[in-house]
C-alpha cells in the first residue's frame, strides 16, 4: 500500500474533460483533455448523481460496464483527497469515481503528469 498523501495536489485535473475510458485486461485508463491520465489497477467505485453505487470492484470485474461511458465528454469539476485511502473525481453531471488504494503489494493507480503512484 503506497497511500494517498495529505498534500497531494490534483487540482490540475479540475476543469478537464474525460475524453476516453480504456478497458485493459487488468486496468482501466481514464484520459482527460487537455491534460491528464489516470491508470487504475485497484478497486474503484462509480456513483451516480444521487450517490447510488453503479459499479464497484477491480478493473477486470468491470469489463462489461456500460455505466462508465456516461461521463465521457463531461468536465471533471472537483478532485477530493481522502488520505490515506482514496481520491474522488467529481464530474459536473454529479457522477463520482472513487479510486482506492486497495492493494498491500501492488500499485492501485497512477496519475500523470507528475508520475504519481498510489
Amino acid at each position: 500500500m503506497y497511500g494517498v498523501s495529505e498534500d497531494l495536489d490534483l487540482s490540475f485535473l479540475e476543469g478537464t474533460s474525460l475524453v476516453q475510458v480504456r478497458l485493459g485486461q487488468y486496468d482501466i485508463q481514464f484520459h482527460f483533455h487537455p491534460r491528464g491520465e489516470i491508470g487504475v489497477q485497484g478497486e474503484l467505485e462509480f456513483r451516480g448523481p444521487s450517490g447510488a453505487v453503479l459499479e464497484f470492484g477491480l478493473p477486470e470485474a468491470l469489463h462489461s460496464s456500460t455505466n462508465l461511458g456516461v461521463v465521457i465528454g463531461v468536465v471533471l469539476s472537483k478532485v477530493s483527497i481522502r488520505p490515506p485511502r482514496s481520491i474522488v473525481l467529481r464530474f459536473e453531471s454529479g457522477h463520482e469515481i472513487e479510486l482506492f488504494d486497495s492493494s498491500e503489494s501492488y500499485e492501485s493507480f497512477q496519475i500523470a503528469p507528475g508520475n504519481i503512484i498510489v
